[in-house]
């Protein structure tokens, strides 16, 4: 195995799991996004882990990220949080996922499609309360209702929303989009219609707006090791995955030595320069040039001159004693009591992005590699 690999600790994915359920009242049933290949952490071993510690449900984006986890021999309950294609359909039903509608034409496909099930197909209502991609509008959330609780090889299984800003200021605030959601709700208990679950609290709102919290809540980047951008103290959550990897080379190069492509780098002594083999084709990105902070043989360096496609150089100051071999960390926890190794929310300060990127950005040719 190559030595760049992203240590995924499970410890640290159930310590997270831990302090959400601290943040909710007890009972509250949670569907954990696993998503985009849970966040760049490897969906089947993550999901495995949260069934294993009784998460209810699970979230993804695709049909073919659900059926991945069918295969594996996921059983518990997967709501397929993103759009679905007419060529799909079939795909997603027969992997028994639980479905979002927001308009009649969709129950009516759904409907049809799932003809002779011997159970119903679980669908949940989307209402669209200002994040403006996917939903009904409240106003149409109870017809549609109608015509899932009137198509008998359909189940009402819940009724959501997604916050626009959850996370930070926007135009349109959370107390708002609550509103438009509840007056919805209304609606549908008015004609007594009680799905299992009410969900809206993404990991902004878990943290920020218990109101929000209902009966079931969609925890993402909080459970691996991240709050959502402007909310929630960072020692309640610890990074889940680790990106390592080891000196490749040491020289001792002299004043005046120019580093890497375009020269960007020049060295203003004797001095030693690392080759550390990982580059932007593994997710660590051109932008880190001359910038990111490097954790090597338990001390801090930067990163020198342009990130190549698969290695970067280091100017380890001149007697360094590093060599060949030694241990590298891009970004993960603090080790050993160490706050100075870089996260994952460092590196996306740098590169002008969120940490959720910089996780999902870690490409598939770095082993997954489960402590």
């Amino acid at each position: 195995m190559r030595p760049t690999r992203a240590l995924i600790h499970r410890k640290h994915l159930l310590s997270n799991l831990k302090a959400v359920r601290q943040m909710v009242p007890p009972g509250t049933a949670l569907c954990a996004a696993v998503k985009a290949d849970a966040y760049g952490h490897g969906a089947v071993s993550i999901a495995r882990w949260l069934v294993e510690a009784d998460v209810e449900a699970l979230g993804v984006a695709t049909v073919e990220e659900g059926s991945q986890l069918r295969r594996a021999g996921i059983t518990c309950p997967i709501f397929l949080l993103g759009t679905l294609q007419a060529d799909e359909i079939l795909d997603a039903v027969q992997a028994e996922l639980d479905l979002f509608v927001w308009s009649k034409e969709a129950v009516s496909v759904l409907a049809q499609a799932s003809r002779g099930r011997p159970a119903p197909l679980r669908v949940h209502l989307k209402v669209d309360t200002g994040m403006g991609r996917v939903g009904c509008r409240p106003e149409d959330a109870e017809e549609i209702a109608q015509e899932i609780v009137h198509s008998l090889p359909l189940e009402l299984t819940g009724v959501c929303t997604h916050f626009a800003a959850s996370d930070g200021p926007g135009p349109l605030g959370v107390p708002e989009q609550l509103s438009r959601f509840e007056r919805a709700l209304g609606a549908l208990k008015s004609r007594g219609w009680t799905p299992r679950f009410i969900h809206a609290a993404n990991s902004g709102g878990i943290t920020a707006w218990p109101r929000s919290h209902f009966n079931l809540v969609r925890p993402g980047i909080m459970l691996y090791g991240y709050p959502p951008v402007g909310n929630g103290e960072p020692h309640a959550f610890v990074p889940v995955m680790e990106l390592v990897s080891k000196v490749g080379f040491v020289k001792t190069v002299p004043p005046g030595t120019t580093l890497s492509y375009g020269s960007r780098y020049v060295t203003d002594r004797t001095t030693d320069v690392a080759t550390i083999p990982l580059g932007y084709a593994d997710g660590y990105r051109r932008s880190f040039t001359n910038r990111a902070p490097v954790w090597i043989a338990d001390r801090l360096f930067r990163v020198s001159g342009t990130v190549c496609m698969d290695q970067f150089l280091v100017d380890l100051g001149p007697g360094s004693g590093v060599k060949a071999g030694d241990p590298v960390v891009l970004f993960g926890p603090p080790k050993g009591g160490q706050t100075q190794v870089p996260t994952a929310a460092d590196l996306a300060t740098l590169a002008d992005t969120i940490s959720y990127e910089i996780l999902c950005g870690i490409s598939a040719r770095v082993p997954r590699v489960e402590v």
